[in-house]
């Protein structure tokens, strides 16, 4: 049982706490250790994401088909618009489109349904479709739907369009009659028959369904003629989409638009990062805002606890070595000379600005327009090199894996705990010496109690000593 100053008088309670105050700093001081190795990591992972980020991007450059992509146009977009595939060749492709590809298409003699009734009460024996007391199978192209003469007129359209006639069906109470088209263009005809005899055709007056066939469409490319059973199609590496008849020339060439993107965001992506990293290597030191303690937390308000953080949150990799090396030889890659047409990033119009920008790439859109217009080989191989060189991506994906391997050491990979690297061991080796501290405080707390309860109990007991002995002498 603990007793605070009962025997004393005095607040033994709060000497207590400032006393394990005192007891707690080394504790605190390992809190804030932690912290700062904490920062330190999310740090060095939040620029080795970005480093990740950068490196597929730079990748993706040395792939044709990424950088070497065709565009499209057409002389008449009514008749064909059209997209070419990486083995599209590039040309002038004359197309007239002679006949659309279209759907075939059925209907019904008048079904004799009244205006205004519905359909889910009419049932196909109240109809001209179908006689009173029939329960048989409706084939539609080979799919068969069971009837009856209780079956409804709505629940047969909803069999059908849910059936495998790949066809669609609805009832317009205008015309009073069923339609039906074909999901599918091309040549054939939709059939339909009531239990094996046949109820529909094309011009066939005696039939209780009338057929359009569907049909081909009719196509000439450059003189080749084609028959493609849907109005999209494939050709010599290009998809056309034909949408009315006529003529029209396609175009198909280099997108010297999309490889000049491309580049601008190749450029911009590593403006980000030598920006975010010199931000870092930079950033001041603010020694005199360490982390906060939680007993300092409880002292502030949220707006005092924003502000304190803002400044000791900075700093953590100033002067970094890793970073230092990331960004040297970053620089020293983007700044290498290939053999080729290109021989460097300069050489299409990228160059570095004052060396107060740390080494941010500039483009002149002028000059690298010109080099993709004029020779769209060179600048891909400028990248993604050629049986002489390297390229210049090369450089950076060595530069990147390194510069994430060395961090990936320090400071371990991807979110989550980390064990292996030399942050993730530090921290864990202060996890154990918070556990062990916060053990022995426990203890020493403990000890300081039994002391303070022992001291007012014998201060007690002689106080209660001293009145009775004061008792005695006044009765004498």
């Amino acid at each position: 049982m603990r007793i605070g100053g009962m025997g004393s008088g005095m607040d033994t309670e709060y000497m207590l706490q400032q006393i394990m105050k005192a007891e707690r700093m080394p504790l605190d001081r390992l809190h804030q250790q932690k912290q700062v190795l904490e920062w330190k990591q999310e740090d060095y992972r939040e620029l080795n994401s970005q480093m990740f980020a950068f490196r597929n991007t730079v990748n993706d450059m040395t792939r044709r088909s990424n950088m070497m992509q065709r565009a499209t146009s057409s002389t008449n977009e009514n008749v064909a618009t059209a997209s070419a595939t990486r083995d599209a060749q590039d040309g002038h492709y004359r197309v007239k489109a002679d006949k659309l590809a279209e759907r075939s298409h059925a209907q019904s003699d008048v079904m004799g349904i009244e205006e205004g009734q519905s359909l889910d009460e009419v049932k196909l024996s109240e109809t001209n479709f179908m006689e009173e007391g029939f329960e048989g199978t409706v084939t539609i192209n080979g799919a068969e739907i069971e009837v009856s003469s209780e079956t409804t007129v709505e629940e047969f359209i909803t069999a059908v369009n849910e059936s495998d006639a790949n066809v669609q069906m609805f009832y317009d109470s205008g015309q009073d009659r069923l339609f039906l088209s074909s999901n599918d263009t091309g040549e054939g005809e939709i059939t339909i028959s009531l239990d094996g005899q046949p109820i529909s055709g094309v011009n066939e007056a005696d039939k209780f369904f009338s057929v359009r066939p569907g049909n081909d469409a009719e196509v000439q490319i450059n003189g080749f003629t084609l028959n493609p059973s849907e109005n999209e199609f494939a050709f010599g590496g290009v998809n056309y989409s034909i949408t009315e008849t006529g003529e029209t020339t396609v175009n198909v060439g280099l997108d010297h638009d999309n490889m000049y993107e491309q580049i601008e965001n190749f450029v911009e992506e590593y403006n980000k990062l030598l920006l975010n990293t010199n931000e870092k290597l930079k950033e001041p030191i603010h020694r005199d805002y360490p982390p906060l303690t939680d007993t300092q937390k409880e002292q502030l308000s949220d707006r005092e606890i924003e502000q304190w953080e803002e400044l000791s949150r900075t700093g953590h990799l100033r002067n970094d070595a890793i970073l230092n090396q990331s960004v040297h030889s970053l620089r020293r890659a983007t700044s290498e000379r290939m053999e080729g047409e290109f021989d460097s990033l300069s050489a299409i119009g990228i160059t570095t600005g004052d060396y107060r920008e740390g080494g941010i790439l500039h483009i002149d859109e002028t000059k690298l327009r010109e080099a993709i217009e004029s020779d769209p080989e060179g600048v891909f191989e400028l990248f993604s090199g050629n049986e002489n060189s390297d390229g210049i991506v090369k450089g950076i994906n060595d530069s990147l894996t390194n510069s994430m391997d060395r961090i990936g050491h320090r400071a371990g990979r991807g979110e989550g705990i980390d064990r292996t690297s030399y942050i993730g061991r530090s921290l864990r080796d202060i996890d154990n010496r918070i556990d062990r501290m916060e053990d022995r405080l426990e203890r020493v707390e403990e000890r300081h109690w039994k002391q303070f309860t022992a001291m007012e109990k014998a201060l007690y007991e002689m106080h209660s000593q001293g009145n009775w002995l004061h008792q005695q002498l006044v009765g004498m």
